[in-house]
């Protein structure tokens, strides 16, 4: 009963936002596109970029699910299949919250993982990255499926189910390698050394495989002599791998501040130690909670895994433990909310693990009151939580639930995505005004050129992350661009994170750029380049 009241609810979440299609923008038209290229037979292939690129940063298991779709529908329309995507990614939810419920019930009591469930698909940030056609929900269900089969995994079979669990899991994310690193590492605990073996080779098969094709691309004379010069550059995310982008540079944002070193390595990891318990609590609540709330919430956390380790619970906690020192590795700060976002469950059960006793053993000397009120400390927190993720919830369908609107070959599209207007409103507009009168032989730069691909067919490259203006020009000139969309006002995060690119570019080339359209709010302009010529290849 607890299942099907668990079901109906996370169905009951989706019933706001169940049309339109899925949010295609950023990483998410990214794995749409390689699903298209995988359905279309042209390999596993970035086709907005020039040249169509190999990836090696995004790994298979969305890109094929993706193409999945659009086999069975027989089309890559967009707005059909993400139409699709989105009916499953609801599909996937229900079915993550319920086994979240039947993993915890089996620590903690009914009750506490009732609410753990509830409030899974209840939080802000689950909410907004579900939205999205990112790995988080189908990450998630996989490594709670991982722990739920484990308990049985006594039976050869269930141990194989455990491991095909953690391979899946690690081809939705790669942050998955650190449920097959513990995985391995509990069968040599247990002591089981033939276990260990298969865990061992069933583990390295996808990680060497994944490794194996990021060399190969890497080696590759495509990728040696790029279709333009930054093609390949460590900042550009999407077209070079995890570990390219993030253990090249200080900050990939911001490449001017140089290298990564050591001792900047050391400085970025202390900084993100730092972060974690603040991260933590924000991970059990909402991703805006204050650090009054977050850090006692943290707190509570690490106790709970303390408990782990007495209890022996070495399995979940190695987990817990690896995957946090690999977002601690990570450049990426303001990223946390979605890396540790399919943590939650494993964060809400240490704490409820810690709770749960302790409020028997001081209860103890309290037998007089009744059972609600020895338990009242517990249902304090929930109460704390509860009322922290639906204030997010709230502020997140009340302010930030905005209209979409725009035209898709030749019909209307109309849906509400979260986080869009003014910015995401005027930037359709600008592809709207664009898709007339682009050549599909033209290239475009923008700042999510995997939407902008989606929207028109047209190349679209991202700008180079340069503050100097005069080589940004030579860069953009080796594509060669011919349309720059440029947002008229920095922000931290969305379309105008690279502002200070595009306006060092624009300010100290005015020749070259004639501004042809400004949009009605005045947040989006497109230039033209008032010369197009072929320059030659800035040198590397």
């Amino acid at each position: 009963m607890a299942c099907v009241v668990i079901g109906l609810i996370t169905a009951a979440t989706w019933w706001p936002r169940i049309s339109g299609p899925i949010d295609l923008r950023w990483d998410g038209g990214a794995y749409y596109i390689l699903g298209t290229a995988l359905a279309e037979g042209k390999g596993y292939r970035l086709l907005s970029e020039p040249g169509n690129i190999r990836s090696t940063l995004h790994p298979p298991f969305l890109p094929a699910f993706v193409a999945t779709h659009q086999l069975v529908l027989k089309t890559s329309d967009p707005v059909v299949v993400g139409r699709a995507l989105r009916l499953s990614t609801a599909l996937f939810s229900m079915a993550y919250a319920t086994a979240i419920y039947l993993l915890l019930s089996a620590y903690i009591p009914w009750i506490y993982a009732f609410v753990t469930a509830f409030m899974a698909v209840l939080q802000p940030q689950y909410v907004y990255f579900s939205d999205s056609l990112y790995a988080e929900t189908i990450f998630g269900l996989l490594t709670v499926l991982f722990f739920i089969v484990h308990r049985y995994s006594k039976n050869t079979l269930y141990f194989l189910l455990c491991g095909l669990c953690a391979v899946l899991a690690y081809e939705a994310r790669t942050a998955g390698i650190a449920l097959l690193a513990a995985w391995v590492a509990d069968n040599v605990l247990r002591r089981d050394f033939r276990r260990t073996l298969i865990a061992l080779g069933m583990s390295l098969l996808p990680i060497l495989s994944w490794i194996g094709w990021i060399a190969a691309v890497e080696s590759s004379p495509e990728y040696q002599q790029p279709a333009y010069a930054y093609q390949t550059a460590p900042y550009l995310y999407f077209n070079v791998s995890y570990a390219r982008n993030m253990l090249t540079l200080v900050d990939p944002s911001n490449p001017q501040r140089g290298p990564l070193t050591e001792r900047a390595l050391m400085r970025r990891v202390w900084a993100n130690v730092r972060a974690i318990p603040i991260s933590i609590g924000q991970a059990v609540s909402s991703w805006a909670v204050p650090p009054y709330v977050s850090v006692p919430l943290g707190a509570l956390v690490f106790m709970g895994l303390r408990l782990q380790l007495a209890r022996k619970q070495y399995l979940m906690l190695m987990y817990v433990v690896l995957s946090l020192a690999a977002v601690c590795l990570t450049p990426f700060r303001m990223q946390f909310v979605r890396y540790l976002l399919p943590l939650y469950p494993f964060f809400a059960l240490a704490m409820f693990q810690f709770l749960t006793p302790l409020v028997r053993k001081s209860g103890s000397r309290w037998l007089v009151l009744p059972t609600f009120a020895r338990s009242a400390p517990v249902w304090l927190v929930v109460c704390v939580v509860t009322v922290q993720a639906l204030m997010g919830l709230t502020e997140l369908y009340g302010i930030e639930y905005h209209n979409v609107a725009y035209e898709q070959d030749g019909r209307p599209v109309k849906y509400r995505l979260f986080y869009y207007e003014p910015v995401g409103t005027a930037f359709d507009e600008a592809l709207d005004w664009l898709k007339h009168r682009a050549e599909r032989t033209d290239v475009i730069a923008a700042t999510d050129p995997q939407w902008v691909y989606l929207r028109t067919g047209v190349k679209t490259v991202l700008p180079p992350f340069e503050l100097n203006g005069k080589k940004a020009q030579q860069l953009v000139d080796t594509v060669p661009v011919k349309y720059l969309i440029a947002e008229t006002a920095p922000q931290i995060l969305g379309l105008g994170a690279y502002y200070r690119f595009t306006s060092a570019l624009l300010r100290e080339n005015p020749t070259n750029w004639n501004l042809v359209w400004r949009s009605s709010n005045d947040s989006m302009a497109i230039y033209e380049r008032s010369t197009m010529r072929h320059a030659a290849r800035a040198p590397k």
